[in-house]
């Protein structure tokens, strides 16, 4: 039997196969016709067998049909198309004749009944005034009456008629619709007459806000809400209020229900929520030049009770680094996007001539200052053990300070455009539990634009430690003293290598920091881009200290998880030689 069954298998395989020819399209010119009317009348026609083409009369007319309504979804309704078919080839001739253009369009926006003009409706309480209707619906308005002596194009004009619904409907004008949409072509004339009536309806307003039933009390949930009931219905405030649910981390789902009233232009939004696991632990493992091998493992408890409390504790080890960092915070229900946070955090350095100890705790506000802005303002308690070079000091300070930072960017992970501006002040009073007194200000600007496959990376960062009255550098501990060197600073130099040195030789850090960074990258490759760059700045006590330069070049490997960037720097000014770069992490 089985030998029968192989018999049976090679002589179907043996079998002479069907002609790809056969089952080949055909392929099809198209003459007289510009891009447009030529792209129009291919995706109308598609693509034709040749073995279609045998009938060559019926073939024939359906494809002169096609492409007559390919053309006059253009505005040409009259023109004139001949269409010849041989074995293996259709030829498509064509006149278009003067485009139809749009010589009339009558639009009246209605309320309350597509018999009564909008400046006339003012029957109901709900009623949208006439001045604020206008405004929402300006812009799809004004898009729409644009149309008026242009050439008629169906796409274009459904298209707007679309956009002013869809706007209307985002506005909270839920029953919003055309009462009337005529168009009448007059062939002979070239001519199109529009006519549009849109009733807009009552304006919906917010109703009541549930939730389902979730591990957390009102109190915190309504601080998310961004209207008060009665207020007017939008979809982007809808939308907002979804954002901030999610921003949360309370919840790994959110299903925003609108529930339109029977009798009142009501809309109740009924909010179902799926909770986020109670614990959560990521663990990760990487390597950079600036660190090494590294090791990363994080627990996370999203919500620690109904008040929305959550915390977090994450040990970090690097070859230079180690550190325990833990958080709790607290969210405050009077701004949903606003917490206070308490910090306790341990951290262990060996970085070339720096050895440091570091306890600290802190407890921080913070809250956005509109436009995108992020800020914080904090106060944290550093106690700090530290050998820098062959001086060995114990410091300990109440720092007082603030930050804001501010990040645009376009492209996800890989960003083809934007910027991040941040800086930061603090501060310390030796009358006030501090060994010294100081002001420490630091300022960080990186900017991105793309041209093309051409893009554009620009970075600069500045930093001061200022010392009044009979404080120095020695009552400062390593962590607040400013170094440069590395993947984040100036490439071709080693991890913090550059400060100002002791006698030894030994590095002692510095009062000031200064970088400017530029980059030029060029995508060869759908995933790949060549590098070009030039690093330069240091970390110094007076401006006559040595500045460094370190140009060089790259390929990055522009990765699911982000850029993957491998670059090689030149020690400019100095005798390091060639230093690798392995980098992976936000460019802004």
């Amino acid at each position: 039997m089985k030998s029968v069954l192989l018999a049976w298998l090679i002589a179907c395989l043996c079998l002479p196969m069907p002609s790809i020819a056969r089952d080949a399209n055909a392929s099809i010119a198209i003459e007289g016709a510009t891009r447009e009317q030529r792209d129009n009348i291919r995706a109308h026609i598609g693509e034709v067998a040749i073995n279609r083409l045998a009938n060559t009369y019926q073939l024939s007319r359906s494809l002169e049909e096609k492409a007559l309504k390919a053309m006059q979804a253009l505005g040409y309704f009259s023109p004139e198309l001949s269409v010849s078919v041989d074995d293996k080839r259709i030829q498509i001739a064509v006149t278009p004749g003067d485009a139809t253009t749009i010589t009339s369009l009558n639009f009246l926006l209605e309320e309350n009944g597509a018999d009564q003009p909008l400046a006339q409706a003012r029957s109901s309480s709900d009623a949208a005034p006439l001045e604020i209707t206008q405004s929402l619906l300006a812009e799809p308005v004004k898009a729409l009456q644009a149309l008026k002596g242009q050439r008629f194009a169906s796409a274009v004009y459904e298209q707007r008629k679309a956009a002013l619904l869809a706007s209307a409907r985002r506005q909270g004008l839920l029953d919003a619709a055309y009462s009337k949409h005529r168009v009448v072509v007059d062939k002979s004339a070239a001519s199109a007459s529009v006519e549009l009536a849109f009733n807009t309806g009552q304006r919906y307003r917010f109703g009541k806000l549930t939730y389902s039933d979730v591990p957390l009390n009102s109190a915190r949930l309504h601080s998310l809400m961004r209207w008060q009931k009665g207020d007017a219905f939008s979809t982007s405030t809808l939308n907002k209020l979804q954002r901030k649910l999610m921003d949360t981390g309370y919840f790994a789902s959110v299903v925003l229900q609108q529930r339109k009233s029977s009798d009142k232009p009501i809309v109740d939004i009924h909010a179902v929520l799926g909770m986020n696991a109670p614990n959560k632990i990521r663990t990760g493992i990487g390597y950079g030049t600036d660190t090494g091998p590294r090791a990363k493992l994080r627990w996370d408890k999203p919500y620690l009770n109904r008040a929305g409390h959550s915390g977090s504790a994450e040990l970090a080890a690097s070859a230079v680094r180690q550190s325990l960092q833990t958080l709790y915070k607290v969210p405050s229900l009077r701004r949903a996007d606003t917490h206070w946070q308490t910090e306790f955090n341990l951290v262990e350095e060996d970085i070339e001539d720096t050895r440091s100890s570091q306890q600290q705790i802190g407890l921080a506000y913070v809250t956005p200052l509109g436009n995108g802005w992020r800020s914080s303002l904090y106060a944290k308690y550093l106690r700090e053990r530290f050998t820098q070079g062959s001086e060995r000091g114990r410091s300990e300070l109440l720092l007082p300070g603030a930050n804001a930072s501010l990040t645009r960017s376009r492209g996800g992970l890989v960003p083809s455009g934007g910027f991040r501006l941040a800086g930061s002040i603090e501060g310390a009073h030796d009358a006030f539990f501090s060994d010294a007194t100081l002001l420490r200000v630091t300022a960080d600007a990186r900017y991105i634009k793309s041209f093309g496959r051409h893009r554009l990376l620009g970075g600069l960062q500045l930093g001061s430690l200022f010392l009044p009255g009979s404080s120095n550098l020695q009552d400062v501990p390593s962590s607040l003293r400013f170094f440069a060197g590395g993947d984040q600073s100036i490439r071709g130099y080693d991890y913090r290598s550059l400060a100002p040195r002791d006698q030894a030789g030994e590095l002692i850090g510095g009062q000031n920091l200064a970088v400017a960074k530029l980059e030029y990258n060029y995508r060869f490759a759908k995933n790949w881009r060549a590098a070009l760059f030039v690093d330069g700045g240091s970390a110094f006590n007076n401006s006559s200290d040595k500045a460094y330069l370190g140009p060089g070049f790259g390929v990055h490997w522009l990765s699911p998880i982000g850029a993957v960037r491998f670059d090689i720097g030149f020690a400019a000014s100095d005798d390091q030689g060639v230093t690798l770069h392995l980098n992976v992490g936000p460019e802004l």
